[in-house]
């Protein structure tokens, strides 16, 4: 196989946005956990001081896809909706069911 060695085959990375600034490591874990086997939840401050980003990867595409579906455009205590989205470089080109499985 020929796969790009940056994410093994079942791991899934997205990125989170808008959190609130009060927002802890422990919070982000619990609010991605239900979603699935949870990797990681890695949350970074952006060069701005009114929201709060992070990373999470779920070990299947299809957590990754219910956390989205669940969690992003949800309303934050502040107002602002969070985002949450496959992050570059990971989730599908194209829908898997369009995608031929490769040899």
């Amino acid at each position: 196989g020929g796969h790009a060695p940056a994410a093994s085959p079942g791991e899934v990375k997205l990125f989170v946005g808008n959190l609130p600034l009060d927002i802890t490591q422990e919070a982000l874990r619990d609010m991605f956990l239900p979603f699935g086997n949870l990797l990681e939840a890695f949350l970074f401050k952006r060069g701005t001081d009114t929201a709060k980003g992070a990373f999470v990867r779920f070990s299947t595409m299809e957590s990754a896809q219910q956390a989205i579906s669940a969690l992003n455009g949800m309303e934050m205590p502040a107002g602002q909706r969070m985002i949450v989205q496959f992050a570059r470089n990971s989730g599908p080109s194209a829908p898997p069911a369009a995608a031929p499985a490769q040899p």
